[in-house]
């Protein structure tokens, strides 16, 4: 069964996300399950295939992007009870 799954992204990783999509005849929705079916899990036992260079940078350039929108919220929270 498939479940929806709400990302926060760049809005320029999504466009290139689409564009190779597209250019692979997959969806975006496949990358990402594909993506995260690679992540190993802990204490399985089991290892899973390490990711690419090009699809960690992927995941981390989304990891900035949370991370600068969480100091951005930080900052405006903190202005509001100062």
């Amino acid at each position: 069964m498939n479940t929806k799954l709400t990302l926060r992204l760049d809005h320029e990783l999504i466009a290139q996300a689409k564009v190779y999509a597209q250019a692979h005849g997959r969806s975006v929705s496949e990358l990402v399950a594909t993506c995260f079916s690679r992540l190993s899990v802990p204490d399985s036992g089991v290892g899973a295939q390490p990711l690419r260079r090009s699809e960690f940078y992927g995941i981390a350039k989304a990891a900035q992007a949370e991370a600068a929108l969480d100091e951005a919220r930080l900052a405006s929270l903190q202005r509001m009870h100062a």
